[in-house]
């Protein structure tokens, strides 16, 4: 069992969101046994701080909360957010990231009971963009919640969301003599699918209407690609892209 070895509050924390960080590495490697495991250990190194009366607490509910979430704990993670937003003090009131990851851990919730609309966790998100306005995870994530199907009538909401992110992200992303807005592949992907599904939408739901025949299949080619290499559209592909598209005036936010 990993454990944390250190009697001093400051050292716990870190050592608690060194964890915390292995966690995420491992849950992006697709490693969910490694990834509890560790969470587990992280979870063990905020509790001791939470433990210490002395010590401020909010900064480790919230990151407990994250180790919670990251077991699949997440009633438990919930009252951790919560309990880190309104400690006596007042010094998570104002807690943006607690307020994400409050929304993320509803999401993921949600996604585990097969349920891909969430109003409540986007009204998390929704409570983390009002206290950062340039929050592009929470955006990105908020347009996650939503249901996005031909037939939902968010799609627009969420492609909002996705762009909302990606510009954001962007403004901050500082890649010289790269091609530009290449920024948050993940909003990026998510952005594709809400495309792909007003596509289908203005196909009349179909994959054999001739007019979307070169759509979806450029779609579905590019995802293919990505799957196979993801590399492969950081390299000169990806200038060759946007050459045809700035030709064409086509315009890509």
């Amino acid at each position: 069992m990993i454990n944390c070895n250190s009697d001093e509050i400051q050292s716990i924390l870190h050592q608690g969101e060194t964890y915390l960080t292995t966690s995420r590495q491992e849950l992006a490697a697709g490693n969910k046994k490694g990834t509890q495991e560790i969470a587990k250990a992280a979870e063990r190194c905020f509790t001791e701080v939470i433990d210490d009366k002395n010590s401020p607490s909010c900064w480790a509910y919230a990151h407990r909360g994250e180790a919670l979430r990251f077991q699949g704990r997440y009633d438990d993670a919930v009252k951790d957010f919560q309990a880190a937003v309104e400690q006596s003090d007042g010094t998570g009131k104002d807690y943006a990231w607690a307020y994400a990851h409050w929304g993320e851990t509803l999401r993921d919730k949600q996604k585990a009971n097969n349920v891909h609309d969430s109003p409540e966790a986007r009204e998390k998100f929704s409570e983390a963009i009002s206290l950062y306005p340039n929050y592009a995870w929470a955006y990105a994530h908020r347009g996650a919640t939503y249901s996005i199907l031909p037939n939902s009538p968010d799609l627009d909401a969420a492609l909002g969301d996705f762009s909302k992110a990606i510009e954001l992200y962007n403004k901050y992303l500082d890649q010289p003599g790269y091609c530009t807005g290449n920024g948050y592949p993940w909003a990026r992907a998510w952005r594709s699918v809400v495309h792909f599904m007003k596509l289908l939408k203005n196909c009349g739901f179909t994959l054999d209407d001739e007019k979307c025949d070169d759509g979806i299949m450029a779609y579905y080619d590019l995802l293919v690609a990505i799957t196979v290499d993801s590399d492969i559209i950081a390299l000169e592909w990806r200038c060759e892209m946007e050459d045809i598209l700035a030709k064409h005036n086509v315009m890509v936010k």
